[in-house]
């Protein structure tokens, strides 16, 4: 590759794109030495210290995905770095709750108000199946870490689980007593918590149905639960204004976050257990300490409630969705809105990171 002494690092970067074709959620880094080459395209090469015989290391990366789902009856695959809209999941025609990457990013779990859940390749967009059976609006609808289940939730009191090739409806979970809102697998797929109208979160036997434990203590309505990655505890997210952290064992409720001015919509913690993501009703997210239960940043910049927020497998990002209809990516670090990806025509409800 011939480049000319004052070419920059955009011209040479141009040239490796016309020479090497990657996919749109591959990132192409120059690296020089042990350092890489900063993103900044006007810099010349010579400035660098790059001349005839110096030897660049290319890198190529996979770039971490996003999913969004929304009241317009989409769900959206994003690059997490460029913004750029990858695909549109269309079939649903009701608004779509919730999406879901399996633990591998190949499939797509999305669960809609038309009563229905459908399982997507999250390349080509095909919907490869749909499942059936719920009587009344779908909540939200989530893979088994080994991929072989899906678990959904429904305004008809009931959870199922399901065959994830298949579609057939493996098992029906009954026990809450209004509208169940969120669910999800334990790490090892023993267990499923789910969260309800019912003020209520129930941990069951993903094998046999049993409920092994009712975890009850919020004044409202349950929005969301879920596991630490240890199995140790669990985070439910509450109307009421609150999040709590529980003891998995016992049940006990042994933190209580509170520093949000309205409905805490959802709660997640970091994959290394020692934070906490609530998304509010009061335009903001938060960061928190699961051990101390104290503040550690807020992440200010939608203009409507946030309904969403999770962690990046690394812990460094945070992704947002919002009533604004926007998703935005955040530094965990800084607190820094780092990207909006914007496109969706209706309230965003769930974000979700690739693996």
């Amino acid at each position: 590759m011939v480049i000319e002494s004052e070419a920059t690092l955009g011209d040479l970067r141009a040239q490796i794109g016309a020479v090497i074709s990657a996919m749109p959620d591959v990132k192409l880094s120059l690296v020089l030495g042990s350092s890489a080459l900063p993103g900044v395209a006007h810099l010349t090469l010579s400035c660098l210290g790059i001349v005839e015989g110096t030897v660049l290391t290319l890198v190529k990366e996979r770039v971490r995905k996003v999913l969004t789902a929304s009241y317009d009856r989409t769900a959206k695959i994003w690059n997490s770095c460029s913004g750029e809209c990858l695909l549109t999941l269309e079939g649903h025609a009701c608004k779509v709750s919730s999406a879901m990457f399996s633990a591998d990013g190949a499939l797509v779990v999305t669960a809609s108000n038309d009563l229905m859940a459908k399982i997507w390749c999250s390349t080509s967009g095909e919907c490869l199946v749909t499942l059936e059976g719920h009587t009344h609006d779908v909540n939200s609808a989530v893979f088994s870490t080994d991929g072989a289940s899906v678990v959904t939730t429904s305004d008809d009191r009931t959870v199922r689980i399901w065959n994830s090739t298949s579609g057939e409806c493996l098992r029906i979970l009954t026990g809450h007593t209004l509208a169940v809102t969120s669910s999800v697998f334990s790490a090892d797929d023993a267990l499923v918590i789910t969260s309800s109208h019912d003020w209520t979160a129930k941990i069951w036997n993903s094998t046999s149905g049993d409920c092994l434990l009712t975890l009850a203590g919020h004044s409202n309505v349950v929005y969301s639960a879920e596991f630490s990655s240890d199995a140790s505890s669990v985070v439910t997210a509450s109307m009421d204004s609150t999040a709590k952290i529980w003891n998995l064992i016992s049940g006990e409720c042994v933190r209580t976050l509170e520093r949000h001015s309205g409905f805490v919509h959802s709660a997640m913690f970091s994959s290394d257990c020692a934070s906490v993501v609530t998304a509010s009703r009061d335009s903001t997210a938060i960061i928190w300490n699961s051990i101390s239960g104290s503040r550690f940043r807020t992440l200010e910049g939608h203009t409507r409630a946030v309904s969403s927020a999770v962690f990046a497998a690394d812990g460094a990002w945070v992704a947002t969705a919002s009533h604004d209809c926007t998703a935005k990516i955040w530094s965990c670090t800084s607190g820094k809105c780092l990207l909006t990806l914007a496109g969706h025509r209706d309230f965003v409800k769930s974000v979700a990171f690739s693996t």
